[in-house]
């Protein structure tokens, strides 16, 4: 969106008039006072009613009319303590998750979420239109239909954890009812290992990672 500027009106003054030094400044100081009163602030707002455009509390307001509010469960609240391997021993976690520890995530990340969240809304969940889901907010991104009633998604790790952990945990990876969500794939951007030119040879690059799989990493962070 372009604002516009009638600071410089006064040019398009016709006949005797444009010729008065006088009359021009007189129209000019007036143009200005609009500009910066009327003009500015009108485009403002209408710059911050856009979820491409919008900054700040802005966002949030949109957040809160998608019913998906910016602040996220911090990573270490995904870890608590447990028996059997599961979480953590005496002394080295909360009892459950949650609680106050949460952080709030930078305007672009948080844009990127509700792009999804508001794609969320009109999918007919066909494959090409949940990939539209995470390719609108990411530009990358794709769902895999088994043929078994489950799907696959792919990312890559261009996005960081965190954000991969808020679209999952916050239920954001769409999947149509009664259809299964079997594996979530982090692929590298560089690569990955792989067999038969699909891929790169061992030794240089990684395995694709499984959501899992940056879970225990985190656990040990």
């Amino acid at each position: 969106m372009t604002c516009p500027d009638v600071s410089n009106n006064s040019d398009l003054a016709a006949g005797k008039p444009r010729g008065s030094a006088v009359l021009k400044t007189l129209i000019d100081s007036i143009n200005s006072v609009i500009q910066t009163d009327l003009v500015q602030p009108a485009c403002d707002i209408e710059k911050q009613s856009s979820i491409l455009t919008a900054t700040g509390i802005w966002l949030d307001h949109i957040g809160e009319r998608l019913k998906y509010p910016r602040l996220l469960i911090a990573a270490s609240d995904f870890l608590w303590f447990g028996f059997d391997e599961v979480g953590f021993s005496f002394d080295q976690a909360t009892f459950t998750p949650g609680g106050d520890n949460k952080v709030g995530i930078d305007d672009e990340s948080y844009r990127a979420l509700l792009i999804i969240r508001g794609s969320q809304l009109l999918t007919d969940c066909s494959i090409p239109s949940l990939d539209a889901t995470i390719q609108g907010a990411f530009g990358n991104g794709h769902y895999i239909d088994n043929g078994d009633m489950t799907v696959d998604v792919i990312l890559d790790n261009s996005l960081s954890d965190i954000i991969i952990i808020a679209i999952v945990e916050s239920g954001l990876v769409t999947k149509p009812a009664g259809v299964r969500l079997r594996n979530f794939l982090i692929a590298d951007i560089a690569g990955n290992f792989g067999f038969d030119g699909n891929g790169v040879g061992f030794d240089q690059a990684v395995f694709v990672r499984t959501y899992q799989d940056l879970l225990d990493y985190i656990s040990t962070l």
